[in-house]
């Protein structure tokens, strides 16, 4: 009989007895204080093993497999309310032959006979667990594998734009698990700019056609690091059949990406290298020959008319006669070492029929016979252009160390000439005019200048230079670099210097003036291989209204014009010769840049350029430059009475000589000054310095710190203090510190007092203004 309340009464003929036994899930009844079991239906004795008999004889405890803490052996007391079946866990039960299976336990309380009972549903999950641990390790295995192929896979449902990814994702992506697989449309972070619009239109592509895509793309990694893969994208279909989006997989190809750039980039290298060694070959003549061991010539190939002579003037000679004398005694005592048996490359000289002197590479080896030499076999090739062409190269690395190395040493030496010619002038001041010192300071002054200027025409060849337009007078360069060019040409030209007189100055880069000079003299000189003339001129009229700038007259400009008697030029090349890359020299003797870089340092100077040329006549180029409109205000000198100024300026400078002088030069002109021999000083002085401080002074190389670094540092104690930068650095190494702007203040070095003062007193006006 069944009772009203939540327990169960059971009888030997209930119905409820006949359902408990034949269920087809185990099932079994025990006491809830003893443990022992009560009753057990046919699906456990079958399950299990053991018989009915021997399960009543047994606890529940019994059937567990190990020591495992006992699942709900106790359920809590009855309290007369309704209590359903409770899962309870999953437990290891060993069967009669010993199996261990996994039960998943279901309890419920019941009255069993009169005794408080917990009767179990145990329900053999073995099959799935071992279901699901072969999924887990196959998941592991492909997760594994993926790891190990660079393959991740992914997922776009388009509809609620998420994306699943693969651990192998995130790896690829160097984006953390945790932060989820980004929608599509926030994925455009992760790949290069010239790379996210290729992908969307192969995503689009393939939702419109159905054809999948696959991709080679590069990603950004979150830490900037970059990695190439392989993304492959198909439709996505739900249970209906219908594209919800797409799935696919990303392949991490980035190791076979560098390695295929590497090996294009050799392949390329081997490229041009067989190409210019094919070139190299074609152009040389290679000459076969045989000689007798005395060093006869008895067969040379038709190659060597080559060197002016048939084959047939050269049989029955011997081969030391054609060697240039200074090299013979070696390369008789090579050819010995021929015969020896010893193959060998060997360089020597050769004379031609003309008298030409060539340098040739022989490549012989000895016929033998029984041990003993017979003949002499051998290429002869030609090696004179390589040569010429090799200590053209030596040349080049030469100018390109002295390059280096006064861009090296320009900064000490630089601080030097600041020390020399600020105490010279601040000397000059203070002795009489007419006397002996003065003069003699006045010489030192000049010779620092001159010496200034040396540096800066040394520092013209290195690198190029930041514009710093200085006001100029033309025929000063010229004249000062008349020496140079002279050396420049050669002694078979002739160099007439045409300077008229009082030539309006104008305002530009003198380093950068004297590039063009240089520029357009050397391509003169190319032009006149005979030799000629090369005229350099200032003020000579003739420049074409038409080209001048706007705005412009011919009284508004100066004229610097270089003429020479060369081959001339047509009007077609006329047309392309300030055009980047353009040449009209032999490959390798000019990179087609000179006019370029002059075209565009006259225009961005203000000025305009022009050329006059005919076939067979010559040329002449005209560059106008706009003059100074203004010379007191825009070309004060260094003898001019410095201006006294006022407020206070924080000097940073490592050289002691230096910051002494620009200490006193300022203290002069009325200027507090504060001195600091580091970047760390500065800062203290920034810091604990009571009063204002209205300019900080700064050398832009030192130690610990630059000098934009420096400013850096203080801004945020001293926010309205202004900054002028000095340097003896060319242009270059002062933009490479963050200074490249041209309107950024900048002091080079060395300077005058004159321009001290006037830059400290522009830049505290700046600040005012």
């Amino acid at each position: 009989m069944i009772d009203k309340d939540t327990t169960r009464q059971y009888s030997s003929s209930s119905v409820e007895e006949q359902f408990f036994l034949s269920h087809p899930v185990p099932l079994w009844v025990y006491d809830r204080e003893t443990l022992r079991f009560l009753a057990v239906n046919d699906a456990a004795v079958e399950q299990y093993g053991f018989s009915r008999e021997q399960f009543l004889a047994m606890r529940v405890a019994d059937l567990r497999a190990g020591a495992q803490p006992p699942a709900l052996d106790r359920s809590p007391a009855h309290d007369g309310r309704r209590v359903h079946w409770r899962h309870t866990g999953v437990i290891q039960h060993r069967t009669a032959d010993g199996r261990i299976i996994h039960a998943e336990l279901t309890t419920h309380d019941l009255v069993f006979n009169g005794r408080p009972a917990i009767a179990v549903a145990a329900y053999d999950i073995t099959e799935r667990i071992r279901v699901d641990s072969e999924c887990h390790e196959a998941e592991q295995r492909l997760s594994e594998a993926q790891a190990l192929a660079g393959l991740g896979s992914w997922q776009w449902d388009a509809r609620t734009d998420t994306v699943l990814w693969s651990e192998e994702m995130y790896r690829i992506a160097g984006r953390s698990p945790e932060l989820g697989a980004p929608r599509f449309n926030e994925q455009e972070a992760f790949y290069a700019p010239e790379d996210w619009p290729r992908l969307v239109d192969g995503v689009q592509q393939t939702l419109k056609t159905g054809i999948p895509y696959a991709l080679k793309v590069q990603i950004r990694r979150p830490d900037g690091s970059a990695r190439w893969i392989v993304t492959r994208g198909a439709h996505l279909h739900d249970a209906t059949g219908a594209t919800i989006g797409l799935h696919g997989t990303a392949h991490d190809v980035t190791e076979r990406h560098l390695h295929e750039q590497a090996l294009e980039a050799v392949n390329k290298r081997l490229a041009e290298s067989e190409s210019r060694y094919r070139e190299l070959v074609e152009n040389l003549d290679d000459v076969v020959f045989a000689l007798d061991t005395q060093g006869t010539i008895l067969f040379v190939s038709q190659a060597v008319e080559h060197y002016g002579y048939a084959p047939e003037e050269l049989v029955g000679r011997t081969f030391a006669e054609l060697v240039y004398p200074d090299d013979r005694a070696t390369t008789l005592a090579q050819f010995a070492e021929t015969l020896a048996g010893n193959r060998q490359k060997r360089e020597f000289r050769v004379v031609d029929k003309h008298g030409q002197v060539r340098h040739v590479r022989s490549s012989n080896r000895a016929r033998m016979r029984d041990g003993h030499p017979i003949a002499v076999t051998g290429v002869l090739i030609d090696i004179t252009d390589q040569r010429r062409t090799q200590d053209q190269l030596r040349a080049a690395g030469r100018l390109e160390a002295v390059g280096r190395l006064a861009g090296g040493v320009a900064h000490d030496f630089n601080n030097l000439l600041v020390a020399i010619n600020g105490f010279a002038e601040m000397a000059l001041l203070d002795v009489p005019e007419g006397s002996q010192l003065h003069d003699d300071l006045a010489e030192i002054v000049k010779a620092g200048n001159r010496a200034a200027a040396l540096t800066h025409q040394l520092l013209a060849f290195s690198r190029n230079q930041t514009l710093r337009p200085d006001c100029v007078d033309l025929n000063d360069i010229v004249t000062a670099m008349e020496p140079m060019l002279r050396r420049l040409i050669g002694e078979d030209i002739d160099l007439v210097i045409a300077c008229a007189p009082a030539v309006p100055r104008v305002r530009i880069d003198t380093g950068h003036l004297e590039q063009v000079i240089m520029n357009l003299v050397v391509n003169a000189r190319d032009a006149m291989p005979q030799g000629g003339v090369i005229q350099i001129g200032t003020g000579q009229p003739g420049f074409p209204e038409k080209d001048l700038p706007q705005g412009l007259t011919q009284d508004d400009v100066a004229v610097l014009s270089v003429s020479d008697t060369g081959v001339g030029m047509d009007e077609t090349t006329q047309a392309h010769i300030f055009e980047p890359f353009f040449t009209t020299k032999p490959l390798g003797q000019g990179t087609g840049l000179g006019l370029a870089m002059v075209y565009g340092f006259v225009k961005q100077s203000g000025g305009a350029i022009s050329v006059q040329s005919a076939k067979g006549s010559g040329s002449t180029f005209r560059i106008a430059l706009p003059k100074v409109q203004n010379i007191d205000a825009e070309c004060a000198t260094c003898t001019q009475p410095v201006e006294r100024g006022t407020g206070t300026v924080l000097v940073v400078e490592d050289d002691l000589t230096v910051r002494n002088l620009v200490q006193r030069l300022l203290e002069g002109a009325g200027y507090q000054v504060l001195t600091a021999e580091s970047p760390d000083s500065a800062v203290e002085v920034c810091r604990t310095h009571d009063g204002t401080i209205d300019l900080l002074l700064t050398d832009v190389v030192m130690p610990q710190m630059s000098g934009p670094a420096l400013v850096t540092r203080v801004a945020a104690v001293r926010p309205s203090m202004r900054v002028l930068f000095m340097s003896g650095y060319t242009g270059e190494d002062v933009a490479a510190r963050g200074l490249a702007d041209e309107r950024t203040p900048l002091l080079h070095k060395p300077f005058s007092a004159a321009s001290l003062t006037e830059a400290v007193r522009r830049a505290l006006e700046a600040g005012r203004g």
